[in-house]
């Protein structure tokens, strides 16, 4: 069975096809998806990281220098 990509919940309810890929909606976070998308869960530290360089008003090219 699949579980959901966000949050790993497995209660899902079966949402149609897209192409020949079974679609999905998660009943506990409620994200929309379908089977075999390729999608995955990235661990925390990895999503927050560029969130953290935005304080600091320093372009990409000059953070990539450093």
């Amino acid at each position: 069975m699949t579980n959901c990509k966000r949050c790993s919940g497995d209660e899902l309810s079966k949402r149609g096809f897209i192409g020949e890929k079974q679609r999905y909606l998660c009943k506990v976070c409620g994200m929309d998806f379908r089977e075999g998308d390729g999608r995955e869960r990235h661990p925390e530290g990895i999503r927050r990281q560029p969130l953290s360089y935005r304080g600091l008003r320093i372009s990409k090219a000059r953070l990539l220098k450093s």
